[in-house]
């Protein structure tokens, strides 16, 4: 449900600068939103607080018309840059009297519990696939989204390449037999030689792509801006299927083996999460929700968990789709879920990080600090949470009662969601940095200065770290020789 559609009163809900050309800033309840040019032509948001914090997020803002037509302004990172059905090279003459205002995305009049159609035969359940030591094949590395490598990877670290694409870069890198898969804003979608940073092949995916490759036995599968989940030759690019949804992929694919299938899981802002068959790419069910599913969904116990704008965790049978329980988290869930020992880790929008029994649904604990919000997805390790916010925060957090082990402060948001490898943590930020943080106190063993905002997360596989930016660069690392 959306609210606040009406004509904009400009006197009283917003002032507004540069009449003659379209504004080039508004001010909406105290808050001042900058609508900026960018290297593509078109005007971005981007809602900025007295104290200089930035304050975006994919479902936050929608448009509207006379006639009701809900528009939506998509999050890209560090700014709100409006879809393509708005016209974006024409977006600042919409704000006039004659248009509607921007309004906030309601939590109210949504869906109880998760439904599901084309619902597969009943099987026997399945479990959770776990890292290829070597590969980093799909957002956060490993089907529970833990966000841990197997390999460690020691700072100091050197540039070893970078490479150019097309637009920015906000998808996690995948990384497989010796190649990095990655997509860009604008649409393009590569292969690359991990070794030496050439482009091996390049495809034209039609839209936005945010979405995080997986990649499985010589196929990559990916979403797009354009609603559709494609599956390609890992060696030429070539498209082997394409499955439609009616709504954007902005979150990364998981995927679970079951018997002689391959099932792959990905939500979409139709409000489905889909379940489809890696082989064939045939829909085989799908569970509805009250509003967008941003994040990648986690695999684990048998179940696909996964939070969304409704302000519900959702867990569903893995191999039936049919509904195994649902969590009022109270806001809206824009990141993916950490599942360890079954137990959920999450962090939202609310400014908190909770903590989830996934046998009786019961909370745990729960982590406030101060009132900033999660976009990033949490990482956990046998004993800890990392849970990284919108006020230039990464905290460590103590697994069994979610009490603070130590604060790291940044000199901008973090969007990217941390990385563990060995004795450190690897992650981006808003500042253009790329940090090395030691596990045991929090202290900055390392960091590379892009010059860009980071709000990829870093992967970690064959001796690399790899990490996409704002500037439309993918930089890959490795420890540098003594």
């Amino acid at each position: 449900m959306v609210i606040g559609f009406g004509p904009l009163a400009l006197p009283s809900q917003a002032s507004r600068e540069d009449q003659d050309g379209g504004p080039n800033s508004i001010s909406i309840a105290g808050r001042s939103v900058a609508l900026e040019q960018t290297q593509g032509g078109r005007r971005d948001l981007r809602l900025r607080d007295d104290d200089g914090i930035e304050s975006h997020g994919r479902c936050l803002v929608v448009f509207g018309t006379r006639d009701d037509t809900k528009r939506r302004a998509v999050a890209r990172s560090v700014s709100l840059s409006v879809e393509p059905g708005l016209n974006r090279g024409n977006f600042p003459r919409m704000l006039k009297p004659s248009l509607i205002f921007l309004g906030l995305l309601s939590l109210g009049g949504c869906r109880d519990a998760a439904e599901t159609s084309l619902v597969a035969e009943e099987l026997p359940t399945a479990t959770a696939e776990t890292a290829i030591a070597g590969e980093w094949s799909l957002f956060r590395g490993d089907s529970a989204l833990t966000g841990e490598s197997s390999e460690v990877l020691p700072a100091p670290l050197t540039l070893a390449w970078k490479l150019e694409m097309i637009g920015p870069i906000v998808a996690t890198a995948a990384i497989a037999n010796e190649s990095v898969f990655v997509g860009s804003q604008d649409g393009d979608f590569r292969a690359i030689d991990l070794e030496s940073g050439k482009e091996k092949w390049m495809k034209q995916l039609g839209d936005t792509l945010e979405s995080s490759a997986c990649i499985l036995d010589g196929v990559v599968y990916v979403g797009s801006g354009d609603g559709a989940l494609y599956a390609l030759n890992a060696e030429t690019g070539e498209e082997i299927w394409k499955y439609q949804t009616e709504g954007e992929i902005l979150g990364g694919v998981n995927f679970l083996r079951h018997e002689d299938k391959t099932l792959l899981y990905v939500g979409s802002y139709d409000n489905f999460l889909h379940c489809v068959d890696a082989e064939t790419g045939k829909g085989l069910w799908k569970a509805e929700t009250g509003n967008y599913v941003n994040g990648t969904p986690a695999v684990a116990e048998g179940k696909v968990m996964f939070g969304g704008c409704d302000a519900i965790l959702y867990m569903v049978d893995a191999v039936t789709g049919e509904p195994g329980g649902e969590i009022e988290i109270g806001s809206y869930v824009a990141n993916s879920i950490a599942v360890k020992d079954g137990i959920a880790y999450l962090a939202h929008y609310g400014n908190q990080a909770e903590a989830y029994s996934l046998a009786d649904k019961k909370q745990l604990w729960v982590f406030q600090d101060r009132n900033f919000p999660y976009f990033a997805s949490p990482a956990v390790t046998d004993d800890t949470v990392y849970v990284a916010d919108r006020g230039k925060r990464l905290y460590a957090l103590n697994r069994k009662d979610g009490t603070e082990k130590w604060a790291f402060k940044a000199r901008r948001s973090i969007d990217s969601s941390p990385v563990i490898s060995g004795e450190l943590l690897y992650v981006g930020s808003d500042d253009g940095r790329l940090y090395g943080i030691a596990l045991e106190d929090g202290g900055e063993v390392w960091s590379y200065e892009i010059g860009e905002a980071i709000t990829a997360a870093p992967a970690i596989a064959s001796e690399h770290l790899v990490v996409g930016a704002l500037d439309g660069f993918v930089y890959a690392f490795k420890a540098a020789k003594p």
